[in-house]
C-alpha cells in the first residue's frame, strides 16, 4: 500500500484530533501548555475552505498517520507573509523519510503558491534533533537562532 498525502476535509477531523491528543499530550516539551481538543477542532473546523491555512494529512489504509499544518501569516516587522509551521507530526510506528519527504513537499509547495518570502520548519519538541536538522537541510531550509522557552 502507498501512502496518500491530500488536504484535510471535514471527515478526518476527529482521527485527528485523536492522533494529536495521543502524540501531542505525551510530549515533555508540550506537557506544560496542555492539549485542548476543543481548540483545535475549532481551528480545523474554521480553517476548512482557508487557504492560508495549510493541512495536509498522511494516509495509508485509511488511517491517519501524519499531518503537517501551517498557516501564512506577516512578519512582526513588515507586511511581507511568511509561512509558519504549528504541527509537523508523523506517528511513531510510521515514521519514515517517505512520510516525512511527502508532507514537507507538500508544505513547500502551498507555502510557495502563496508567494511568502520565507517558511518555517520547527523542532518545538526536541526530539530527534539530528534526523530533524538533516531532514530540513535536504530541503535547503537553514538553521536560524535557536530556540529557547521559561516555562512558569
Amino acid at each position: 500500500m502507498s501512502v496518500e498525502f491530500r488536504r484535510y476535509v471535514e471527515s478526518d477531523i476527529e482521527e485527528l484530533l485523536d492522533r494529536l491528543q495521543e502524540n501531542l499530550s505525551c510530549r515533555d516539551a508540550l506537557r506544560p501548555q496542555g492539549f485542548s481538543r476543543e481548540k483545535v477542532k475549532n481551528l480545523l473546523v474554521g480553517n476548512l475552505k482557508n487557504t492560508q491555512f495549510f493541512c495536509t494529512v498522511a494516509v495509508l489504509n485509511k488511517k491517519i498517520i501524519g499531518c503537517f499544518c501551517a498557516s501564512v501569516c506577516t512578519f512582526i516587522f513588515s507586511y511581507e507573509a511568511q509561512a509558519a509551521d504549528h504541527i509537523f507530526l508523523i506517528l511513531k510506528e510510521h515514521r519514515s523519510i517517505l512520510v516525512a519527504t511527502g508532507l514537507v513537499v507538500a508544505y513547500i509547495e502551498w507555502a510557495k503558491a502563496r508567494k511568502v518570502k520565507k517558511a518555517e520548519l520547527r523542532n518545538v519538541t526536541g526530539e530527534d534533533i539530528e534526523l530533524f536538522a538533516k531532514l530540513a537541510e535536504r530541503f535547503g531550509f537553514k538553521l536560524i537562532g535557536t530556540y529557547h522557552a521559561l516555562e512558569f
